[in-house]
């Protein structure tokens, strides 16, 4: 959408509403919903400024109706450039004390009411900080190819182990699409760019040359592409086998997203054990064989007291929530003892 006014546009205003358009945005944030399509109208708010920067907002003059918390809205006096969000809300009416500014603007004035409206869809950039206790979710505005088709640049200098996504609304109060998730770091180091058609989705924006790399022997940050995840047991805490029995060595838990799981398993046999096969499994059920394609399998006669070792294939895991992520062996041996260490790694890829 675009601003209203009650008289022809000049020069000066629509010069501000490009400018506010392209603006950068700074957001503070612990976590939480951020949704520039908002369902609500009528909501009117007096504030509080200095320097022409909104530090507060005085009073809920108006609660309005339709709305949800999360909406994010600007205040399209002073220069259009502050922006609130809605924080406490009863059966769609902002709550006195509900409204929280995101960021103060420009050229606003103390006391002035203000009826807010969605934040227009633009080419902006919005700038996460913060230490995060809770997921980060931006929705922005859909529309038509012919509108609302745009690029946004999202910078993420926020820390903590929660990820920040971006998402497409569907113009009813939730998403569509699959979303961006949007890597952290450091001072603008993890910025991206994104782009919408308005309709179906958002996506990255990729050069030809590819999605930037680390060039040093760092960490990609929790949430991130190319985030890494292990667990290794030694040969000195070889979990103990029993003959034909799936046992798990070690496991680890991986959060919502797109990952390249493997694995390797090493056998620590007694000295007259025979083994006679070796099971290498990825899998989501504790103690349990996964079957293939997830797994592989050594059959054959080693001679008493030979260690085997065997990896697994590399494993596709797609979850939509935190989920445990086993590495499971078994092994058909005789006479004696037997026991199993090894590691199982994963790679986040979307």
């Amino acid at each position: 959408m675009a601003f209203r006014a009650s008289s022809p546009l000049n020069t000066s205003t629509v010069n501000t509403i490009i400018a506010a358009r392209t603006a950068t945005v700074p957001v503070t944030t612990t976590g939480g919903v951020y949704n520039q399509a908002s369902l609500g109208t009528g909501l009117t708010v007096a504030v509080f400024s200095s320097g022409g920067v909104i530090t507060s907002i005085l009073s809920v003059v108006s609660g309005g109706t339709g709305y949800a918390v999360g909406d994010v809205l600007s205040l399209p006096q002073g220069n259009m450039d502050a922006v609130v969000r809605v924080t406490n809300v009863s059966g769609g009416v902002v709550q006195s004390g509900g409204v929280s500014v995101v960021y103060g603007g420009t050229g606003y004035t103390t006391g002035l009411q203000i009826t807010t409206g969605d934040v227009p869809p633009g080419q902006r950039t919005i700038v996460f900080s913060g230490v995060l206790t809770s997921n980060v979710t931006l929705i922005i505005q859909n529309g038509t190819y012919l509108l609302d088709s745009r690029k946004t640049i999202i910078v993420n200098n926020s820390t903590g182990a929660f990820t920040t996504t971006v998402f497409l609304s569907n113009g009813a109060g939730g998403t569509v699409g699959n979303g961006v998730i949007i890597p952290q770091g450091v001072n603008a180091s993890a910025a991206m760019q994104i782009f919408t058609d308005g309709v179906n989705d958002v996506w990255p924006c990729t050069t030809a040359a590819g999605l930037r790399g680390t060039v040093t022997n760092d960490n990609a940050t929790a949430g991130s592409v190319g985030e890494y995840v292990s667990s290794n047991i030694a040969i000195g805490s070889a979990v103990t086998l029993t003959s034909n029995t799936s046992v798990n060595v070690t496991s680890i838990s991986l959060t919502a997203g797109d990952w390249d799981v493997s694995g390797v398993v090493f056998t620590n046999p007694g000295g007259t054990t025979t083994q006679s096969n070796l099971y290498a499994s990825i899998s989501t059920t504790t103690n349990t064989l996964s079957g293939t394609p997830n797994e592989s399998v050594a059959p054959f006669a080693s001679p008493a007291g030979q260690p085997i070792g065997l990896t697994t294939p590399v494993v596709r895991v797609s979850i939509a929530a935190t989920t445990t992520i086993y590495l499971v062996t078994q092994s058909a041996f005789a006479v004696s003892t037997n026991a199993a260490y090894g590691q199982i790694r994963a790679r986040r890829v979307r």
